[in-house]
């Protein structure tokens, strides 16, 4: 190469316009620099350092002065064509699908490709196949100089066109498939991308041309303006930016803006899918929205002081956060960002712990009343037997005598269950597993039982199977699941009770249920028969005794052994308890 073909002809208006655009491409790229972390990044930058170099090419084939500098030219832009239509479409790809180009997809293009176009271009045997010829232009009206174009040109422009052609493809499926927060940026990357694509094609297919050169490289320049607006406008290209939005429009917490005259400027999804906003135009007010319309009013009403009371939509439960919305220049409100945080969670959570506390007092009120009762005739006895002792009244010593033994053990039962409870919670003990009859334990419960009770006219009858079942567990632990059954049907019934017995056997499982004719039970009110320390009548004057947590140990206790306790029941009519076991194995 010749000193005349580094000489750069500065008076000529295109050779101007490449200066500019080369001034142009470098302030991209300076400006891109703030943004390493968008997607693509390091290959954006790549395509630009191609355009570049690109640009300098046709800068010096238009100030050459012989057709043999036009070609050097015409040749040496080849390499960074390729690197910047490649460079560009990785961009494009891994913006697109966030993911990485393959390195054997990069090596080649980027390493290999450009090796390849200057071999073919100049030493080989196809060289002749690239350029037919390089000659002036005559004419007044004309410039610069007419290009032969060969087969080899036509291959390697028809690679570089399939490359662009693959990115506009990509950028299309971006753009279709794109959440909201950054489709509108790829729509603008999908129209830069088909400017270069379109402006080859023309100077292919129609020698479209400016100023007499090849449009692309400028139309390239162009498409990295678009680039650099939209990085300019932060939303699209910066990563903080995009995932603000993201939170604003991928939030489970409805986000409103409203203006100070009580209209929807904007809301996100989830707020227009909660409170049903997508028929409200913006010019509507929200006043009259069932749900939002009386926080709005308050809003306008006290200017966001106050407490601001729950809203409920959709099956959930909000908290309204206000802030103000102020222009800044003039410090004057305008409107209103109302984020309606989701508490469902909480209140949920706060409604269960009301009512664990309301159980626990009831519990107490329930366990004092049955600890005073006992308590009290003990204490009555025993100072009724310390003053006839001396007196001979045998009879009324044992009779009292009796009294504080039975109320005893009714103090023991209650702090047995107590203790039972305690290890169910704690998971402290094991089982220790026998081989049960349960005929015998049903039997021997049900008599037991029926002797006990003399402040009623109890009637139990048992029935029996043919062939006796049996299971695998702990006797003490079945034996006060019955009985307390068998207790509970006493208690809830009038002064003749009349209890049905019947143990058989269902498939692989022994089945026991008990049948009264009592008061019955009300629907619906299945957590409160077997809850911790509660019952159906948790008031001091109830009709039956008792803490209120037999039935929940029975229902422990039968989980233990892999059964199962249910009941049914008719208000007036009585009720069925059932508890299923699985049988022993022979």
């Amino acid at each position: 190469m010749t000193q005349s073909c580094l000489q750069l002809n500065v008076s000529d208006p295109a050779v101007l316009v490449l200066l500019a655009t080369c001034g142009f491409v470098l302030w991209v790229l300076m400006a891109l620099g703030r943004y390493p972390n968008t997607r693509g990044y390091k290959w954006a930058r790549l395509a630009l350092f191609g355009c570049f170099f690109w640009l300098i090419c046709p800068m010096f084939e238009a100030s050459s002065q012989s057709a043999e500098c036009a070609r050097f030219w015409a040749e040496a832009a080849w390499p960074p064509i390729i690197v910047t239509i490649s460079a560009w479409s990785f961009f494009i790809y891994e913006y697109a699908t966030r993911k990485s180009v393959p390195l054997l997809v990069w090596a080649k293009c980027i390493l290999i490709t450009p090796i390849v176009v200057i071999v073919a271009a100049n030493v080989s045997p196809l060289a002749e196949h690239f350029y037919i010829y390089v000659r002036p232009i005559d004419g007044s009206m004309a410039r610069g100089y007419e290009f032969g174009h060969g087969s080899v040109f036509y291959f390697f422009m028809a690679f570089i066109n399939l490359v662009l052609f693959s990115s506009l493809v990509l950028a299309v499926q971006a753009a279709l498939k794109a959440p909201v927060v950054v489709r509108r940026f790829v729509e603008k990357l999908l129209i830069a991308t088909a400017f270069p694509w379109l402006g080859n094609v023309a100077y292919l297919l129609a020698d479209l041309t400016i100023m007499g050169l090849d449009p692309t490289p400028m139309l390239i320049s162009l498409s990295a303006g678009v680039v650099i607006w939209l990085m300019l406008d932060k939303r699209w290209m910066d990563m903080k930016s995009i995932g603000r939005d993201y939170l604003y429009l991928n939030s489970r917490d409805p986000i409103l803006f409203i203006t100070d005259e009580g209209k929807l400027l904007d809301a996100n999804p989830d707020a227009k899918r909660v409170f049903h906003l997508e028929g409200l135009s913006r010019s509507q007010g929200v006043v009259e929205h069932p749900q939002l319309g009386a926080l709005v009013s308050q809003l306008g009403e006290t200017g966001g002081d106050g407490d601001m009371r729950i809203i409920e939509a959709g099956g959930r439960k909000f908290s309204p956060r206000v802030n103000p919305l102020v222009l800044p220049h003039v410090g004057k409100r305008f409107g209103w960002l109302l984020t309606l945080m989701d508490v469902t969670a909480r209140e949920e959570a706060a409604a269960k712990t009301r009512a664990a506390d309301l159980a626990k007092s009831q519990f107490l009120s329930t366990i004092t009343h049955e600890l005073r009762t006992p308590l009290t005739v003990i204490k009555g006895s025993v100072q009724l037997m310390s003053r006839i002792k001396d007196k001979g009244d045998v009879e009324s010593f044992e009779r009292l005598l009796t009294l504080a033994e039975t109320n005893a053990e009714t103090l023991s039962r209650l702090v047995n269950d107590l203790l039972a409870v305690q290890r169910f919670e704690n998971s402290e003990e094991d089982m220790k597993l026998d081989r049960i009859v349960l005929d015998d334990l049903v039997k021997g419960v049900a008599d037991r039982v029926q002797q006990e009770s003399r402040s009623k006219k109890i009637m139990i009858e048992t029935h029996l199977p043919d062939l006796p079942l049996a299971v695998e567990g702990e006797k003490q632990g079945l034996e006060q699941v019955v009985e307390n059954i068998l207790s509970n049907a006493i208690k809830f019934s009038g002064d003749v009770v009349k209890i049905d017995i019947t143990l058989d056997r269902d498939g692989d499982n022994a089945r026991i249920r008990v049948t009264d004719d009592g008061h019955g039970i009300p629907e619906g009110v299945e957590e409160q028969v077997f809850g911790m320390f509660t019952q159906l009548d948790s008031s001091d004057t109830r009709m039956g005794g008792g803490s209120g947590i037999g039935m929940h140990i029975s229902r422990r206790i039968v989980q233990r052994h892999s059964g199962s306790l249910s009941y049914e029941s008719v208000l007036g009519e009585g009720t069925t308890f059932t508890v299923t076991l699985p049988l022993a194995a022979k």
